[in-house]
């Protein structure tokens, strides 16, 4: 489960990505730019019970970004369904 400081939920919303005055407020917030090899990322997990969980203005090292998105390309629904087809051929 995710839990955080940021973390809020919600039931039975409608998804405000895509909503303009949500992308304008985004925009307005980082402003900040990080240092020379960091990176400030913000994260959205919808999880199965359908909360959404915020991460946001995560200042991290770029390594460490890589890593995460290598982790997440891996457990992907579209490399497991490519790894299933490359077995059962």
């Amino acid at each position: 489960m995710l839990t955080g400081p940021e973390t809020r939920a919600r039931i039975g919303s409608q998804s405000t990505e895509g909503d303009p005055a949500t992308m304008a407020a985004r925009a307005s917030r980082s402003k900040a730019l990080p240092r020379h090899g960091r990176a400030l990322v913000t994260v959205t997990v919808r999880d199965a019970n359908g909360f959404l969980h915020h991460f946001g203005d995560i200042d991290t090292s770029v390594g460490a970004v890589q890593e995460a998105i290598a982790i997440m390309q891996l457990q992907s629904a579209e490399m497991n369904a490519a790894h299933r087809d490359t077995h059962s051929a």
